[in-house]
């Protein structure tokens, strides 16, 4: 443990990284969280690594790795490598929020990065209006540039560590149908945060002078509620539309109408294709596909 590591027990002590003991090094210098020695070879590596099978190996079908980049890239070689060998098939992404270009380092290592940028579109088109539908129209033709198709980016429209998309359109119940609509409907594999379903909002922004910083976007969903929330339904209905068509996470959007209030999408992969229609502003939005 760290404390016997103090206490000078040498073997303890290589699981942790030190500057001159007794002093160490804290993750982002806060005392209370010491940074484990993760160098090959380590107690602390070994250790992580076998954490990593064991949970594969009682059902768990991969890992989303928070602040990735915070680690050397070779360790998650190992990481991978290890999981690897419970399960060919598990699944592993990064949280790193960092430009393309450096996100793609991290191949080999996992099998992708969360999407932060389509997070950013959509929430800028349809929470805040702060992109056009001509910038957003640009965005998803280009959704493929900078990235190899294998690369995996599970996208999203909020997490913990932001604003609930909810509170930031103003709690605007068709912003939401339509950004939910259309993460479903894109290459990524969509990812939806808890209470989303219930169109849980929050007291306020996170960033105000009194609040609770992210806890404010992290409220307590009622679980006693009956109600059928409209996201409910559009996530059930979504949901199903993307398991009958598995073709849409290697298909490319070509923009075949562009009005100021209007845009038209042709989505295909070469084989099967969707017409997918975005109307509408910061009154009232509409996604419709066919």
């Amino acid at each position: 443990s760290f404390q016997a590591a103090l206490a000078g027990d040498e073997s303890a002590r290589s699981w942790f990284k030190w500057k001159k003991f007794p002093h160490y090094e804290g993750f982002y210098d806060v005392p209370e969280m010491p940074c484990l020695n993760l160098e090959p070879g380590s107690p602390a590596r070994a250790h992580l690594l076998e954490v990593a099978r064991y949970w594969l190996e009682i059902g768990a079908d991969g890992y989303r790795l928070d602040y990735a980049n915070g680690l050397a890239r070779e360790f998650w070689v190992d990481f991978l490598h290890a999981c690897q060998e419970v399960n060919p098939d598990c699944w592993t992404f990064g949280e790193i929020v960092a430009p393309a270009d450096e996100q793609i380092t991290f191949a080999g290592g996992m099998h992708g990065t969360l999407d932060f940028l389509t997070c950013q579109a959509l929430r800028e088109t349809f929470a805040t209006g702060h992109w056009s539908l001509s910038h957003l129209a640009g965005y998803l033709e280009n959704y493929w540039a900078a990235y190899p198709r294998e690369f995996s980016r599970p996208a999203f429209i909020d997490n913990h560590d932001m604003n609930r998309f909810f509170f930031t359109a103003q709690e605007s119940i068709s912003a939401q149908e339509a950004a939910l609509r259309l993460l479903y409907l894109m290459p990524a594999a969509p990812i939806v945060y808890y209470g989303s379903e219930q169109e849980l909002s929050q007291r306020q922004s996170i960033h105000a002078n009194n609040a609770l910083g992210f806890d404010e976007a992290r409220m307590q969903i009622d679980w006693d509620q009956q109600k059928e929330h409209n996201s409910a339904r559009v996530l059930r209905e979504m949901a199903a539309f993307r398991r009958e068509n598995p073709w849409l996470s290697h298909a490319r959007w070509h923009t075949l109408e562009l009005e100021p209030q209007k845009v038209v999408f042709k989505v295909s992969d070469g084989e099967s294709q969707l017409l997918v229609e975005i109307s509408g502003d910061q009154d009232a939005w509409r996604v419709i596909f066919k």
